[in-house]
C-alpha cells in the first residue's frame, strides 16, 4: 500500500471512529489497529490542513532580517521581530502542544 492509499485508509477510519463514540483505544482494539499507528496517522493527516492556513502577522518594527522555519515540508519565512507572535502558533498547530 503506497502513502496515498494509506492516507485514504486512515481517513476512513478516523471518520468511522468519530461517529462511533468510542475512545481511540477502544476503536483500535475493535478494528484490530495498532494504537500508536492510529495516533501517528491522525497527527500526520492533520498537518496539511494547518499548512493551508495563513497566519496574520503584525509587526510595528521594520525588520529586514528573516528567519526560516521548516516543519514537515512547510517552510515559513518570518521577520525576526515577529517571532514572538508566530512561534507559539507554529508550536500549537504544527508540533502539537505538549
Amino acid at each position: 500500500m503506497d502513502s496515498g492509499e494509506k492516507a485514504v485508509f486512515w481517513k476512513a477510519h478516523f471518520s468511522d471512529w468519530k461517529q462511533s463514540g468510542l475512545t481511540q483505544q477502544a476503536y483500535c482494539k475493535q478494528h484490530d489497529l495498532k494504537f500508536s499507528t492510529f495516533g501517528y496517522w491522525r497527527k500526520r493527516l492533520a498537518t496539511p490542513a494547518v499548512a493551508g492556513k495563513l497566519i496574520p502577522v503584525m509587526s510595528n518594527r521594520h525588520v529586514e532580517t528573516m528567519i526560516v522555519i521548516s516543519v514537515r515540508g512547510l517552510r515559513l519565512e518570518v521577520p525576526v521581530g515577529s517571532l514572538e507572535q508566530v512561534l507559539p502558533v507554529v508550536q500549537r498547530n504544527l508540533l502539537g502542544a505538549r
